[in-house]
């Protein structure tokens, strides 16, 4: 019924393209991708200048396993505006997920020069210059995220869920002293 009424809108509506991209969210979260991404094109060839509209066919991309197509669609959302750190922090996921992690920690920092308290950048710039063993930068980057959104624990998800416990059991294995009593180090993970 929904997608009548957007059809209805967009055919008695002067904006088209705004009305196109709301019908393809509604198909994205449906999971009709395909449909989602063809709705997108259209709205951006009528007007190719909507930074949102570069973020959600990212986002498509990513779902359909097209990770460069992603990357692509966030590269331009930024460039249309440059102040977008959702945008920054999906690109620098996808660069890093395509093994590009210079390029991921460049433009997760690019992102928080431009927005320095979006908890999502601090905290996957953290998770990633761990990941690369460097420990002091990641940590700061990590405390910074969880100064920010001390409540995150609560609300990140599953999978993020698994990253933060990951993260934990490295942070403990190098001898940080994060847990109770200022403990750390091989011997207590070994029991």
């Amino acid at each position: 019924q929904a997608e009548a009424q957007y059809r209805w809108v967009a055919d008695h509506s002067g904006n088209f393209s705004r009305v196109m991209l709301q019908l393809a969210r509604l198909y994205g979260d449906s999971g009709r991708l395909q449909e989602a991404r063809t709705l997108i094109q259209q709205a951006l060839r009528c007007q190719p200048f909507q930074p949102y509209a570069f973020y959600n066919l990212g986002f498509i991309c990513q779902k359909q396993q097209q990770p460069n197509a992603a990357i692509q669609a966030w590269r331009r959302a930024v460039e249309l505006k440059p102040d977008f750190g959702a945008a920054y922090n999906n690109l620098g996921g996808a660069l890093y997920l395509a093994g590009q992690s210079d390029a991921a920690i460049a433009t997760l920092r690019q992102g928080l020069a431009e927005e320095p308290d979006l908890y999502d950048l601090h905290y996957n710039l953290g998770a990633i210059l761990l990941a690369r063993g460097e420990i002091d930068a990641g940590r700061q980057s990590v405390q910074r995220a969880l100064e920010i959104n001390p409540q995150a624990g609560c609300i990140i998800g599953a999978t993020r869920g698994a990253l933060a416990y990951v993260l934990l059991v490295v942070l403990v294995a190098v001898g940080l002293p994060v847990l109770s009593g200022g403990r750390g180090g091989l011997a207590v993970l070994m029991g």
